[in-house]
């Protein structure tokens, strides 16, 4: 009985002694084509890590993220494409 004690005390001392992690406050981000997207479809998405851009695939073509702003290549941005819509990268 006296080692179930102690083993009690020890396993109370050592929890109130343990702290948990501190919660990770994640920040998420949602973009839309009120954002500058062309298309809220996104079909692919690749990380340019040379240049730290973000291409997406969407159903209007192909859009570069940069963090801040979105640049569309389309059918009718460039020219020598053949359609609009994209479904992989």
């Amino acid at each position: 009985m006296p080692k179930l004690l102690v083993f009690i005390a020890c396993f109370l001392i050592i929890t109130a002694l343990v702290t948990a992690q501190p919660v990770i406050n994640s920040h998420i981000q949602q973009y839309t084509t009120d954002n500058g997207l062309p298309s809220n479809g996104i079909k692919g998405l690749q990380w340019d890590e040379k240049n730290e851009f973000l291409w997406m695939a969407t159903e209007a073509g192909i859009v570069r993220f940069n963090g801040v702003d979105f640049k569309s290549y389309s059918k009718r941005t460039c020219p020598g494409s053949h359609r609009n819509g994209c479904s992989l990268l």
